[in-house]
């Protein structure tokens, strides 16, 4: 389990992913949407197959902010430079 300032909504785009959330496991599947407000513990996890899954933030989470000093390149990317430039 885990917690951040930030909203989290996430669609699930194939699959079914499941979510964890004041002791309740929701299932989201394909085409739904789950909304998880600020500072609430929960955990995501699948179970039989893979799943493909878009989140979102809301204040954007520190850990995706775009940083200034980054180069685009792969290799920066695979170092911790990533994000979306403002």
């Amino acid at each position: 389990m885990h917690s951040h300032a930030s909203e989290q909504i996430t669609l699930v785009l194939q699959g079914k992913l499941y979510f964890e959330v004041k002791d309740k496991t929701i299932g989201v599947k394909k085409g739904e949407v789950i909304a998880i407000p600020s500072n609430i513990p929960h955990a995501a996890f699948t179970k039989d197959s893979s799943v493909k899954s878009v989140d979102a933030w809301s204040l954007v989470n520190e850990k995706y902010q775009y940083k200034e000093n980054c180069s685009w390149e792969i290799e920066r990317l695979l170092t911790g430079c990533f994000g979306m430039k403002p």
